[in-house]
Formats: C-alpha cells, sequence, structure tokens
C-alpha cells in the first residue's frame, strides 16, 4: 500500500573544537609593556577523536595584559596556539582561557642631589635623579620630599629620603643621601639673568677665583678701583657658562689676594642660574 520515495539532504560535518589545560601565566616586574611569557611546558590537548594523529603547537604562543600598569591578578588574553598533523584540519582549537598574573613595580636608584645656601637664608628646594625607567617611560612619578638633618650653624648636614616615595609602576630600591652646606655669607641680592661670561656694570676685567667650594658654588672676583662698598649690580649674558678650567677668564687669584690696582676681593655665592649673593 506504500512507495519510498528518497528525498536527498545534507549532511554538515563542522570540525571537532579541542581545549587546551595546563598552560598558566609568568608574574613579572613592570617593564611599560603589555606583554606576558606564558608557561607551556605542562600544556595538554584534549583527545582527539580515535587514532587521528593532531598535535599542539606552542611556538608562537603568546600572553597579553589589557594594560601595561602594576597590579596583582591581572587577566592575560592568550593567544597564538595551532594545531598540526594529518587529522589537524578535522579540528579547531579552543585558546586557553582564564589566565592571570602579577605586575610588580619596578625598581628606581635615586641619588639626593649636594646644594648649599647662605647663613640666614631660606632653604633650596632639596632635588635629586634617579636611575631605572623601564620601556618607553620618561619620567617616574614621587609622593612626599627629601629632608635634610636639621640645624642652621655653618657645616654639612645629611640630606635622606624623608617622606620621599615612588608610586605607581615604581618603588625606590636603593637612596644615596646627599650633602647640605651652609656657608658664611651676607645676602646682597644680586639678581643675575645667567651665570656666563660675567660683565660687571661699571667695572672692568671681572676675574675667575679659583677656591675649593661645594657645588654649585660660582665665585667671582671683581676689582673695584673706587674701593666704594657694592651694594648690587647687574651681569649681562655672552658665551658659554665660565668654569674654574675656563681659557679665557685670566689671570686667576686666591682668595686672600688682591688686584694690583689694590681693589677689594668680591666673592660672589650663586645658588642658581638666576641669584648671586656676595659674600
Amino acid at each position: 500500500n506504500y512507495d519510498i520515495t528518497y528525498n536527498p539532504g545534507t549532511l554538515t560535518v563542522t570540525p571537532k573544537s579541542l581545549t587546551i589545560s595546563g598552560v598558566t601565566a609568568t608574574n613579572r616586574v613592570y617593564n611599560g609593556t603589555i606583554a606576558d611569557t606564558l608557561n607551556t611546558g605542562s600544556a595538554i590537548l584534549s583527545a582527539a577523536v580515535g587514532g587521528d594523529v593532531v598535535t599542539l603547537n606552542t611556538v608562537a604562543a603568546t600572553g597579553t595584559f589589557a594594560d601595561k600598569d602594576t597590579g596583582n591578578g591581572k587577566a592575560v588574553t592568550a593567544a597564538g596556539f595551532t594545531l598540526s598533523g594529518a587529522d589537524a584540519g578535522d579540528y579547531s582549537i579552543t585558546q586557553p582561557v582564564g589566565l592571570s598574573a602579577n605586575i610588580t613595580p619596578a625598581a628606581l636608584s635615586l641619588r639626593a642631589v649636594n646644594t648649599s645656601k647662605l647663613s640666614g637664608t631660606s632653604d633650596p628646594t632639596l632635588t635629586y635623579s634617579y636611575t631605572g625607567l623601564a620601556g618607553g617611560d620618561s619620567r617616574a612619578y614621587f609622593s612626599g620630599a627629601l629632608a635634610r638633618a636639621a640645624g642652621e650653624s655653618v657645616g654639612s648636614y645629611a640630606i635622606g629620603q624623608g617622606t620621599l616615595a615612588a608610586t605607581g609602576n615604581y618603588y625606590i630600591a636603593a637612596f644615596t643621601p646627599g650633602t647640605f652646606s651652609i656657608m658664611q655669607g651676607v645676602p646682597a641680592n644680586i639678581d643675575v639673568p645667567r651665570i656666563v661670561d660675567p660683565i660687571w656694570r661699571g667695572l672692568t676685567q671681572p676675574i675667575l677665583v679659583d677656591i675649593p667650594m661645594p657645588v654649585p658654588v660660582v665665585s667671582f672676583l671683581y676689582p673695584d678701583p673706587s674701593l666704594a662698598p657694592l651694594a648690587s649690580a647687574s651681569i649681562s649674558s655672552g658665551s658659554p657658562a665660565l668654569s674654574p678650567s675656563a681659557a679665557n677668564i685670566v689671570p686667576r687669584y686666591k682668595p686672600s689676594s688682591r688686584s694690583s690696582a689694590g681693589a677689594p676681593l668680591i666673592l660672589l655665592y650663586c645658588p642658581n642660574e638666576g641669584t648671586c649673593f656676595r659674600m
């Protein structure tokens, strides 16, 4: 009572998905990048069907953080795992998931910059230099400030780390103290545009004085034929900054010397490029 009619159809066979286990991400120190190394030595590929030949390739495997900054338990995205073998075309691969790792702060070496002042004047800002920046970073960020040993008498005082601390992706691993020097002298409030090739307005022939003093002291000797007291004066800009070895400044005198004209020696203490004090 019946006939059989066959209607053709299509059977689609999709690749079987294989998963990977045994992969871990690596904790590392901040280096300015988002890359992470995956530990693939214990990676295991889930079983293929029957006797199919399928092999896991890990050579190109990579791990990537979402950002470069420090943190604990940061998610790591895995990529680059592939399959090979005679039957690899019958399978697909699911990249490892659920990976995480820590990025810890990088170490900085910090050094306090030696500085000084005249007795009775305010302390200049204590400064520092540092090394150890990672990757393409151009600077680190800090909180707090350096601190020097207490005292206002003429002498030397240690500059310590105080409350200064690196923030964010760095920490201070090594600190080199500096020296804060207080020297005797009375400020004359002589403003200077730059300490370069000085010319004393109204006077001539500025002479560099060679004396051992803490940096950043630059001392000049100025002959004053009138012997009149000096209250203030200006220095104009010129050639590159002078140093005790500058060949174009002659002659040199000891601090206790006087010029051939009998002029008094006027020593200038210059704590920076903007201000000098008569000593």
